[in-house]
């Protein structure tokens, strides 16, 4: 190249490294540029301004052609990369437009998921709500979302939470959980615009909605759940407080549940009976028949109800009323049983105990009317052989046999007291009494009782409280005793002992006890307690002892016992007894304790008197009885009216009343009966002496009359001293 060529083309580079800032300004500028008519509108500018500077350096064309080479090939080179920019411009905008589409449809959707959804949904910002969906609304009975959005969490809460902290308070804190673990979840008691609070689950979450941190509530109403809560509380509280066992078990009776009164019931913890079969509370007593019975019952969805016997883990053996109710499926097959278990030994021994009392109590009245009856009949009987031994004289042939009669006649009378004292209507004669002296007078009689093999030891306590009662009666008893005891202990060797004291009872204790009723009151009693060392009893023959002519003995023998229970009932008492097969028997009598003590036991027989001269009215509707009365009577030196009942009683006794001293009058009458006519009677003359005739016993007349103030009684049936001397007690009184 020619020297001067070179230096041309050096003044050239140096213009364009000088311009080489300017150049790239420009080149940037075309880079930038939209459109192709702005890059010509820059290049021309360029060419302008390039010119002026060649023409500035001597015009040199070299430099020209360098120059519009150069910003040429960059004009073209711009140029292509500008094209390929606005494609890759337009590609991106439809990527974006076609963005933006699926995001307002997924806007959309979730919109119109929220605004359907029947979950209360709401958002939170800045501790107030920001949102929420009409279920939310719903919820709180708030009118609309703009109202919502006024609130805070504590104006939807009420003032404190079930844990005593303010809604206030708790609420910031669940928020502040919320933002630092991203999510939490709890319950809360809400409040709607009515004031009703309702219990409801709360999870919150964080949101990011136009670059705000937001959290998003749903809150879900659990009322219902809160309540079958409680109720499975309150159904957990039932069983483990019920005093019915209660066992749930598999269709083939294998255990899985068992409350503690189950526990209890049969002495079992619930470890040793979970997983085991229902045989382990089996009696081995009862027929395995019955069992499978009851299994076919639940298979076939029924239920079953019964008593049965059930063996203890102890081996105590005791009845239990069950109630089984099968548990089916949602397919209606039986899955479970659940059995319902409550103790009845009690009741079944009060349920015997009281049928026993009952049937007795039956047996009673039926030998009090059989001995009432009789004893009228034996009146007769006895008042005419009576009389009859007394006119027949000493050397006369039928004067044994009149004995005869009259001593019959007494030991039937004798039987008919001993019936009359088993239904507790025997004749009573009763006075303080002090126990240990009772006893203490008759050891000579209990002496001569015996064998010579028994030996009787006393433990009589001093100074006992007195008790109410008819020391024959008494008698009676102690002597039953007695005779059973040594009966019990036979030809061997033995002891019976007798004891006496004062005892404080609850009603459980007499409960045990045979009693006259099941009213009999709690408290002090003196004892009387006849132990011996015989061959003793089982449960069956205590059970039977007092049975009408019951007897472990020979046939015809038996009614001491029951007569003994009758003077018990009729003595307000009651009677335990406590014996064993060869373990020997003690009873223990009770009898209702006074407030004063008793020195002695008074004897209250006098020698008879002279016969009185008077007026007798003998009122009965049986004609033997009247006819042997008027002869008592008429040998005693006295006159007799008679009258058939009431009403030919009170008809005499009004137009006599001035003549008759005395009125002997029964109390079993047709048309008018005893106790009617003693109020008529009474009527026409208040000051008339009437003496009462029965076959009961003095106290149930006593409590029939009411103590309406009757002069005498005497009991069927009688003798003719005893009658002269009841009315001689009444007539000398005047």
């Amino acid at each position: 190249m020619a020297p001067a060529h070179f230096n041309m083309l050096t003044q050239h580079i140096k213009i364009i490294l000088r311009y080489a800032p300017k150049v790239r300004d420009y080149l940037n500028n075309v880079a930038n540029s939209n459109t192709s008519k702005a890059a010509l509108e820059l290049s021309h500018t360029w060419d302008t301004f390039y010119n002026n500077q060649i023409n500035n350096i001597n015009q040199s064309q070299l430099w020209l052609i360098i120059t519009i080479s150069l910003l040429l090939i960059y004009i073209i080179t711009l140029l292509y990369a500008l094209h390929k920019d606005k494609q890759a411009i337009q590609n991106l905008y439809q990527q974006t437009e076609q963005a933006l589409q699926a995001h307002h449809i997924i806007e959309i959707k979730f919109k119109t998921l929220v605004e359907s959804s029947s979950t209360a949904i709401m958002t939170l910002a800045n501790g107030h709500f920001w949102s929420a969906n009409p279920a939310t609304l719903s919820m709180l009975g708030i009118e609309s979302e703009e109202a919502m959005c006024k609130l805070t969490p504590a104006d939807i809460s009420p003032s404190h939470q079930p844990d005593g902290r303010t809604s206030e308070e708790a609420a910031l804190q669940r928020i502040e959980q919320a933002y630092q673990d991203g999510t939490c979840t709890f319950e809360w008691i809400h409040q709607r615009a009515n004031g009703e609070t309702f219990p409801a689950l709360v999870q919150l979450t964080i949101l990011q909605i136009q670059g705000e941190k937001m959290l998003q509530a749903i809150v879900t109403d659990i009322s219902e759940l809160h309540y079958e809560r409680k109720e499975r509380k309150l159904l957990a509280q039932a069983l483990q407080h019920t005093d019915s066992g209660i066992c749930i078990t598999t269709i083939d009776a294998h255990i899985l549940y068992v409350n503690p009164a189950f526990e209890r019931l049969t002495g079992y913890a619930s470890e040793e009976l979970l997983g085991q079969f229902v045989s382990i509370i089996r009696h081995p007593d009862t027929d395995p028949s019955i069992y499978e019975s009851i299994m076919g019952i639940l298979h076939a969805g029924q239920t079953w109800t019964g008593e049965l016997p059930m063996r203890c883990k102890s081996g105590e053996s005791k009845w239990v009323s069950r109630h089984f109710t099968p548990i089916l499926n949602a397919a209606n097959q039986v899955e479970k049983c659940v059995g319902i278990f409550r103790d009845v030994t009690k009741e079944r021994q009060q349920s015997e105990k009281m049928e026993h009392s009952q049937r007795l109590e039956s047996l009673g009245v039926l030998a009090g009317g059989i001995a009432h009856d009789f004893n009228n009949i034996l009146t007769a009987i006895l008042g005419n052989a009576s009389i009859a031994e007394k006119y027949a004289g000493v050397d006369s042939p039928i004067t044994k046999p009149l004995s005869r009669i009259v001593e019959s006649s007494e030991r039937a009378a004798e039987l008919c007291a001993q019936m009359l004292a088993y239904s507790g209507k025997g004749q009573f004669v009763v006075e303080p009494l002090d126990l240990s002296q009772l006893v203490e007078k008759m050891i000579r009689l209990m002496e001569v009782s015996i064998a010579k093999n028994i030996v009787l030891k006393f433990h009589l306590a001093d100074n006992l409280p007195a008790i109410e009662g008819d020391a024959t009666q008494l008698q009676q008893v102690i002597l039953n005793f007695i005779t059973n005891a040594s009966e019990a202990i036979g030809d061997r060797s033995g002891v019976i002992s007798f004891s006496t004291g004062v005892i404080n009872v609850d009603d459980a204790y007499l409960q045990s006890a045979y009693t006259h009723e099941d009213g009999i009151k709690e408290g002090r009693y003196v004892y009387l307690e006849v132990s011996d060392t015989g061959c003793g009893m089982d449960k069956e023959t205590i059970s039977k002892i007092f049975d009408p002519f019951f007897t472990t003995k020979f046939t015809g023998r038996g009614l001491g016992m029951s007569a003994v229970l009758g003077i018990v009932r009729g003595h307000h008492g009651a009677l335990k007894i406590y014996s064993e097969p060869n373990q020997g028997t003690t009873f223990k009598f009770l009898l209702p304790a006074l407030d004063e003590h008793t020195e002695s036991i008074k004897d209250k027989n006098e020698p008879a008197g002279e016969p009185v001269h008077s007026t007798v009215l003998v009122v009965d509707d049986e004609e033997i009885i009247r006819e042997v009365a008027s002869m008592m009577l008429e040998g005693m030196s006295m006159r007799t009216m008679l009258a058939k009942d009431g009403i030919e009683a009170v008809e005499v006794y009004r137009e006599h009343w001035q003549e008759i001293d005395a009125v002997l009058l029964d109390i079993t009458m047709p048309r008018m009966d005893g106790q009617a006519c003693f109020s008529e009677l009474k009527r026409i003359h208040q000051d008339v002496k009437v003496i009462l005739s029965s076959g009961y016993n003095q106290d149930d007349i006593i409590q029939r009359f009411g103590g309406k103030g009757f002069s005498g009684f005497i009991q069927k049936p009688y003798t003719q001293s005893a009658l002269q001397e009841t009315l001689r007690s009444i007539l000398q009184k005047d």
